[in-house]
């Protein structure tokens, strides 16, 4: 199982050790056509998950 990558900001750290990385730079585009209402932001490191509105 590979390890979830915590407060590693190196990219280069990230795959050099193996840790998971999951490129999510496909939906760029769709979260730049989202309006603020409906964007869903994912901050795991706090727990939690928040919806602006």
């Amino acid at each position: 199982m590979k390890k979830f990558p915590y407060a590693i900001a190196n990219f280069v750290t990230i795959r050099e050790e193996d840790y998971l990385y999951i490129d999510r730079t496909a939906y760029i585009r769709t979260l730049e056509n989202m309006s603020a209402k409906s964007f869903l932001w994912a901050h795991f490191e706090k727990g939690g998950i928040f919806q602006l509105k």
